[in-house]
């Protein structure tokens, strides 16, 4: 019996987590109306998964205290003190996963919604705070009208967060409601998308004159670092580098549809650090691809209204041609493996050719359509560094073998050096009215200990980098209208799409989250060529 009282107020304490879950599920999820039907259905899913953890976790500390206790510890079925605890401290526990989630997803809420989260914060670590200052009342004075107090309190505070969600209403899209006369392009842009750039190789590598194309960019251009943003998933900052907005304008927030188990709703976004993605592992959660409509103009649509002629090979593009059977010369620094038939040796081989058909794709479209916007995204080296970090730096890991990092330490080096080539393709065909990008969206970094173990008991090899906290990438300018050896500091992603509609003589939108950096161009470039501002490209049509 008294084993059973321990299991109904830890359930109590359970639900409670399990309701606030669902509150930060719906927070995420901004697209979603909070509905009778379907709140009931995600806050009982998250009871019986979530909540159930939370009441073993409650059973398990009542009986660790139990037993340490100097006499046995008596308990009711509705226990008020074992319940303003339970309450007190799954508040904090939440508040503080709730924060941590805030924190990733930042650039998913408008201003005004991040204030509300702020306020629905407040009031859970107030309950989470207050109700460990109740108790501490009772404990000293004995008093059950203490405990009453706290629980009305508790009653009358704890729906307000719901009710700040109910209340939210989704932006409505802007509609065109004026035209923009053509605008007759004399420049061009050529942007080239090198996915996992990061200075810590590049810098060495190029100072030791093994990088001579990136190293005349350096010398003679502009350069430095471009900061990102949480969540770094590939669909999230194409769309912002596109529309040099953040996810809460544009409105892409996934490439995943996510389902729990019988419920129908699909959700775009789930919460961090409590291991909700593993539900998939025991058929609790579904996940599919989405196809989400951007809410806002990006700059491929500015143009095509303008006629502009544009070839895109980037993260969206579908490239059909990467299946058919193409006969690719392996570079030279890669002869070791041509013939290595390892896990690593068909990898490489496999990034390689991916590289190599889709850089010469691009390069003939290029020569064919002369168009005056020209995007290729590569994305080898960021599966390069993640498979092979280890063995380029065995000093973060420690159980890397001597023979592997003389194998394979080499590798990354060789990728950026297959890089620089191309680069060099198209730094030798650069005209003077053309401007060359050349950028990183992310860095990557060692995979944390934690993470290794985990993959370790969930067998996933091969991993030994990561770059899911958005570390710094890079940004190289170079053309004849860029300052010459100029550091960019505080650049961000979603600033380059206005330098570039800057560069080309276009308007900038007010509604833009990026800003023109101006700095890289001459001083020259920048006196006869004012920024100009429109209100939105949502509201324009080009015709």
């Amino acid at each position: 019996m008294r084993f059973l009282k321990v299991i109904t107020n830890s359930s109590i304490g359970g639900l409670l987590f399990g309701i606030l879950l669902t509150l930060l599920i719906f927070d995420l999820n901004l697209h979603l109306n909070i509905g009778l039907d379907l709140f009931f259905r995600l806050s009982l899913f998250n009871f019986l998964t979530y909540g159930l953890v939370i009441i073993i976790i409650s059973i398990i500390i009542f009986y660790i205290y139990d037993f340490f206790s100097a006499r046995e510890v008596k308990i009711s079925f509705f226990s008020p003190d074992y319940l303003i605890i339970s309450f007190s401290l799954y508040s904090l526990l939440f508040a503080q996963i709730f924060w941590s989630n805030f924190k990733y997803y930042y650039h998913f809420f408008s201003k005004s919604f991040s204030d509300t989260i702020k306020i629905q914060l407040v009031v859970i670590l107030f309950l989470g705070i207050s109700g460990l200052i109740f108790y501490l009342f009772y404990y000293y004075y004995r008093k059950k009208i203490i405990l009453l107090i706290y629980f009305i309190l508790f009653i009358l505070i704890f729906p307000s967060p719901f009710l700040l969600r109910i209340k939210y209403n989704p932006p409505i899209p802007k509609k065109e409601v004026s035209s923009l006369n053509p605008i007759k392009l004399t420049k061009k842009v050529n942007i080239i998308c090198l996915e996992g750039l990061s200075l810590e190789f590049l810098v060495p590598f190029a100072s030791e004159g093994k990088l001579p194309n990136f190293n005349w960019i350096m010398e003679n251009g502009s350069w430095g670092i471009l900061k990102s943003f949480t969540p770094c998933q590939p669909i999230i900052y194409y769309n912002s580098f596109l529309t040099g907005k953040y996810p809460y304008k544009h409105s892409v927030f996934s490439n995943y549809l996510y389902n729990f188990y019988n419920i129908k709703t699909p959700f775009l976004v789930l919460p961090r650090y409590i291991f909700m993605h593993q539900l998939k592992r025991i058929n609790l959660l579904k996940i599919s691809i989405a196809d989400l409509k951007r809410q806002t103009k990006n700059i491929i649509d500015i143009l095509n209204e303008n006629n502009t002629p544009i070839i895109n090979l980037s993260w969206g593009e579908k490239l059909d041609y990467l299946s058919t059977k193409n006969i690719i010369e392996i570079p030279l620094f890669f002869e070791d493996f041509k013939k290595d038939n390892s896990i690593h040796g068909k990898f490489v081989r496999n990034i390689l050719k991916t590289d190599l058909i889709k850089e010469r794709k691009a390069l003939k479209l290029k020569e064919s359509v002369n168009p005056y916007l020209f995007i290729l995204s590569l994305d080898g080296l960021k599966k390069i560094v993640i498979h092979f970090y280890q063995y380029s730096k065995p000093e973060f890991f420690g159980n890397v073998s001597h023979e592997d990092v003389i194998k394979y330490g080499k590798i990354i080096e060789k990728y950026y050096l297959f890089y620089d080539q191309i680069i060099g393709k198209y730094l030798s065909s650069l005209r003077d009215n053309e401007l060359l990008i050349i950028f990183s969206p992310h860095g990557l970094e060692p995979l944390p200990l934690w993470k290794r173990i985990l993959n370790c008991m969930l067998n996933v090899k091969n991993v030994s980098a990561h770059y899911e906290n958005a570390p710094e990438g890079v940004i190289l300018f170079y053309g004849s209208d860029v300052a010459k050896g100029e550091n960019i500091e505080d650049m961000r992603i979603i600033d380059i799409v206005p330098t570039i509609l800057y560069y080309y003589g276009f308007p900038i939108g007010k509604d833009m989250d990026g800003t023109v950096i101006k700095s890289i161009f001459k001083e020259e470039f920048r006196s006869e060529n004012p920024v100009i501002f429109i209100s939105s490209y949502d509201e324009i049509s080009i015709k």
